[in-house]
């Protein structure tokens, strides 16, 4: 499952990244922390804007 920009927040909201491992643009990963507890983060992996260019090649 892959998304762009705030994407991820919004998959958080429904549920779809409980206890999974994810990843988001370095502005956005303390949000995503902090409103959803259930979400596990990605150590050391942080994205940015290429990222919805590599997503769209695969």
């Amino acid at each position: 499952m892959a998304s762009v920009f705030t994407g991820a927040l919004l998959l958080a909201r429904a549920g779809l990244l409980d206890l999974r491992q994810a990843t988001t643009h370095r502005r956005w990963r303390d949000a995503l922390a902090d409103r959803f507890q259930a979400v596990r983060l990605a150590e050391g992996r942080v994205v940015g804007l290429t990222f919805g260019l590599e997503i769209a090649c695969h």
